[in-house]
């Protein structure tokens, strides 16, 4: 989904917005998941960790694919607005 969006943001302003929100969205996924192991130094933390970097994964494609005719319409729906808002202060 990612690389269709940027595909058809090639050349523009947004390909740049874009690369960037996933460059700040990349670094937040990575800071919170080892923040929600509760298996720190056990033998379940890689797979404790490997499961929250899966289901944010999961959950940010599911955005931007609902986003993508936001993102081409120029804007994104206050709906859309509202899940990436809450995938930010999760």
């Amino acid at each position: 989904v990612y690389r269709t969006l940027l595909a058809k943001f090639e050349g523009t302003p947004k390909e740049h917005q874009l690369i960037e929100v996933e460059r700040h969205w990349l670094k937040w996924r990575d800071a919170k998941c080892p923040l929600q192991s509760q298996h720190e130094g056990g033998t379940m933390a890689p797979a404790t960790h490997l499961l929250c970097i899966t289901s944010l994964t999961e959950q940010r494609t599911r955005v931007l694919q609902g986003s993508e005719q936001g993102y081409l319409g120029g804007e994104l729906s206050l709906r859309r607005k509202t899940e990436l808002s809450s995938l930010c202060s999760a």
